[in-house]
């Protein structure tokens, strides 16, 4: 059994040892214990961290306890799946971690310096009871909490325990239960046992029973008292009951209903137990003598400008009851004086809500959480732990064209400008509110454009001058094309296209509802549209748009926004028109076209088929064809714990070279597919929340991850990465072996090869002298000719051409296409289609993924031997796909 004094050296060593967090990729890379700028581990495969994550558990916080002695401080989320951290309160050092898959905390209590107490509800909807400060403890089981369902019956009582509350000394659980209908329920007394789940603890005393449901439960300081709060489901105020816990015997009156989250109640029990503090919707925090039955004073207004910017979130008494700690929903956190209501001071302004405050038993200490975590000294309300980065979630991230800078923007509303060669972060901005959105460098690097489309010195965060008709732009950006000559901004149901650097507006295309889903109940009328993502073609023919259906509701004392999938659909990009709408597409989808616009990426949410049932769920990442709308492949993610659950794509990118898409998945996986095969190249982990953004290098060896974790990672993905530690010249045997992976259909055999060769770069490059030779000449005027004979008079003769077309087979595609994409008549366009339908390949031959590979392999090793073979490969025959890659890598290289 470990001291609370060795825990944080014990977790320290373990962490140094690489032995928190590690990485899962489906190819794995060398182990490493590799630190951040302050010396905390970073996952497998981060090469850095932008910004820092202590005090940032990656979660919104609801539960805060601190230790006996005042040094270690453990937090939890509120409902949210993440875990258990504690940290050292002086550096902001995380020394423990443990993961609570599938479970919801309720109550905890840090009792002793070998023991603390905590309530969870596990995946089954049953509470157990876990001591977290014990390392010999077992783990809380992991239960899958089951696919969604919906209920189509009425809901019976359905009783259950729904609040806990755990006295000082670790000893007792009060346990308060709720139901469908109003009645008067009881409350359980319960001798604690770790390790066990709820129903199976003695139960000591039963108390009550009292008025309704309960919705909050506390003991006193001394353990001798329960305050019971609760209230019929139609009520207007609560009912607050105050138990001898010895005799049983309550003093119920009626008190104003305090602000529900959830699990979490605004209300605290002074230390004299002689008062409660209530803390209400319309900002306030009434204070109710229990004795006298009556409030005694009203302190403080939490009201901000929005429709949730009032009321109290949090609140706690300051030592000996003297002060009081208030954070509200205007994002403040405030301390006054208890007797008079006098406001002492503003401890500080939080991006989010503040859920969660503590008191340091030795009462010098304040603990603050929303999702990142602060100290505070309780006399003087200075930071009394000083934190680097951003202190709210990073939204977005730009790197400068060289490849040296990155910007990352976040909700703390702050620009910050990294140097990437050592994560040291050079300057920050502070930004007005609407600013801190999507972020986009200009291709000349001289402006950002913010999230609300306006123009940013990204030097020092002043204002630019819009060019053109853009000064006029409205609502967000979205994206430059692949060629930097358009760029993509939204605003609700409106998708604008600009011609860059002119700002000149090409077109803009309005959004049409579609009829709703009837399965969800929401009328044909309600809402309006919304943009979810856009994209435009390389050739600039084709405008693909996803959209959301979005609206307002009022939901207690939220006023919420609510979205729907609306649709995905392709736009003729020269007049507006709609060309087609995809079928069945993910929910919310994002957009990324190949390289060679031959395909559309579609990167989305898992859709529930309602009529054919619950299990039914569309692909979350597929390939499509754009001219036809047709779907031709999903990609394959990779299995996680829980079957189809976290299915969702939060973000995508695609790489440079067009071969690699990044995908951020709703478990905040990042995964690495190969575009040709829709195979996972790589799987990392290491973000604790969701992730925002990715953004590639311009090389496309590293790529860039934001989070709502307050943290920006930094990933090798080159293929050097994970080559062997110590590269070995390959045996004539093993060369010829590493050749025949290339084109074999086993991504993760292919991916280790071409880590292999770009390893050992002079053999690589002789081997591919004899091995990948220039295209031969493919002449255009065969194909001229067919597609005249197909749009000829007589049928025979159309017949006739489709044949010999047929007969051209896979070498005809690319030229096939090209023409197709300038337009033809509805009769050849029948026939093409025909063609393509037989003769192209969802996934190429083996030796056109040779090809695409060594390619990809040559562009990465990116020495003069390998350059000039490239230069040597782009002068085969005009329009073959190995003559095209090879010119494209080759013009990549010379970017400056």
């Amino acid at each position: 059994m470990y001291r609370l004094g060795q825990i944080k050296t014990i977790v320290s060593l373990l962490l140094l040892a690489g032995a928190v967090n590690g990485a899962e990729p489906a190819v794995q890379a060398p182990k490493a214990a590799r630190t951040d700028r302050l010396g905390d581990p970073l996952p497998d495969g981060s090469i850095a961290r932008l910004g820092s994550t202590r005090m940032r558990p990656g979660a919104s916080i609801g539960h805060l306890a601190f230790s006996p002695d005042g040094t270690l401080l453990a937090s939890f989320p509120s409902f949210t799946q993440s875990g258990l951290s504690i940290w050292d309160v002086k550096t902001g050092r995380e020394v423990r971690r443990v993961e609570l898959a599938h479970c919801h905390v309720l109550a905890c209590a840090w009792h002793s310096d070998r023991h603390g107490v905590v309530v969870l509800q596990l995946g089954d909807d049953s509470f157990y009871v876990w001591d977290f400060v014990d390392e010999k403890a077992e783990r809380p089981p992991a239960i899958v909490r089951p696919n969604f369902r919906i209920s189509n019956g009425v809901a019976a009582d359905d009783e259950t325990y729904s609040r806990f509350a755990i006295s000082a000394n670790g000893k007792r659980i009060a346990a308060g239960r709720s139901g469908q209908k109003d009645r008067a329920r009881s409350i359980d007394l319960l001798e604690v046992a770790a390790g066990k789940r709820i129903k199976d603890l003695k139960k000591v005393f039963v108390l009550g029973p009292q008025e309704g449901n309960c919705n909050g439960l506390a003991f006193s300081a001394e353990g001798t008292s329960l305050f019971v709060l609760s209230r019929d489901r139609t009520a207007k105020d609560d009912h607050l009951a105050v138990y001898d816990v010895k005799s049983g015997v309550s003093e119920p009156f009626t008190v104003p209903k305090a602000m529900e989250q959830g699990y979490l109640k605004a209300f605290a029990i002074a230390p004299d137990g002689d008062s409660i503090a209530l803390g209400l919707p319309d900002g306030t925090v009434r204070i109710w003598d229990v004795k006298e039955k009556k409030e005694v004073r009203s302190i403080g207004k939490h009201v901000g400008k929005g429709p949730n910017d009032k009321g109290i979130s949090a609140l706690a008494f300051g030592p000996g009851g003297k002060t009081m700690i208030t954070a509200g929903r205007d994002r403040k956190v405030r301390v006054w004086e208890t007797a008079n209501g006098k406001e002492l001071r503003l401890l500080h302004e939080d991006p989010g809500w503040v859920e969660a405050i503590a008191l340091s038993p030795d009462g010098k200490r304040i603990a603050t959480a929303g999702r990142m975590i602060r100290i505070w000294d309780a006399d003087t309300g200075t930071d009394a732990c000083p934190l680097s980065g951003h202190v709210a979630g990073v939204f977005s991230a730009a790197v400068t064209a060289d490849g040296r800078t990155a910007l990352t923007t976040g909700f703390d509303l702050t620009l910050r400008s990294w140097n990437l060669n050592d994560a040291r972060e050079e300057r920050r901005v502070n930004l007005s509110p609407g600013k801190y959105g999507p972020l986009l460098l200009s291709p000349d690097g001289e402006s950002l454009i913010a999230g609300d489309c306006t123009l940013l010195d990204p030097r020092t965060g002043e204002p630019g001058k819009p060019p053109g008709e853009f000064a006029k732009a409205r609502g967000r950006p979205l994206r430059f094309t692949t060629d930097n000559r358009s760029l993509l901004t939204s605003d609700k149901g409106t998708v604008s296209v600009w011609d860059w650097p002119t700002g000149k507006l090409k077109r803009k295309v309005e959004i049409v509802l579609s009829p709703a889903d009837p399965a969800f109940n929401i009328p044909a009328n309600r809402g309006e549209a919304s943009c979810n993502d856009a994209n435009l073609s390389p050739d600039g023919k084709m405008l693909a748009i996803s959209s959301d259906r979005f609206w307002t509701s009022k939901r207690g004392d939220f006023v919420q926004g609510n979205s729907m999938f609306n649709a995905a659909e392709m736009f003729d990009a020269d007049n507006g028109r709609l060309l087609r709408k995809f079928e069945k597409p993910p929910s919310s989808p994002k957009f990324a076209f190949t390289r060679d616009g031959r395909w559309l990426i579609l990167a989305g949410g898992i859709q529930l088929a309602y009529k054919e049932g619950p299990e039914k769920f569309a692909d979350a990442v597929s390939l499509w064809d754009p001219l036809t709308g047709k779907k031709r492949r999903s990609f394959a993610l990779p299995k996680t714990e829980g079957g189809l659950r976290g299915r969702s794509i939060n973000a995508i990118a695609l790489s440079p070279d067009g071969r690699t898409l990044a995908a951020a998945e709703e478990d905040n996986s990042l995964v690495l597919f190969e575009v040709a095969t829709g195979e996972v190249r790589r799987r990392m982990l290491g973000h604790r929340s969701h992730v925002w953004s990715l953004t590639f290098t311009p090389d496309g060896k590293r790529l860039i991850s934001t989070s709502d974790d307050e943290t920006a990672l930094v990933w090798d993905v080159s293929l050097a990465a994970l080559a062997p530690a110590k590269a070995v010249q390959p045996s004539e045997q093993e060369a010829k072996q590493l050749w025949a992976e290339l084109a074999g259909e086993h991504t993760d055999a292919a991916y280790r090869a071409m880590s292999s060769l770009a390893a050992v770069p002079e053999t690589t490059v002789e081997l591919m002298k004899k091995r990948v030779i220039p295209a031969p000449e493919t002449s255009n005027t065969v194909l001229n000719r067919i597609f005249v004979e197909l749009n000829g008079d007589d049928f025979k003769a159309r017949e006739d051409a489709s044949a010999e077309l047929d007969r051209l087979g896979e070498a005809a595609i690319v030229g096939v296409r090209t023409r197709l994409a300038r337009g033809v008549s509805e009769e050849v366009g029948s026939r093409a289609e025909k063609f393509l339908l037989k003769h192209e390949r969802d996934i190429p031959a083996p030796d056109r993924l040779r090809e695409e590979r060594a390619i990809e392999v040559l562009e990465q090793i990116n020495a003069p031997a390998s350059r000039a073979l490239l230069a040597e490969l782009a002068k085969g025959g005009a329009g073959a796909a190995l003559t095209r890659d090879a010119a494209a890598a080759l013009a990549r290289l010379r970017k400056p």
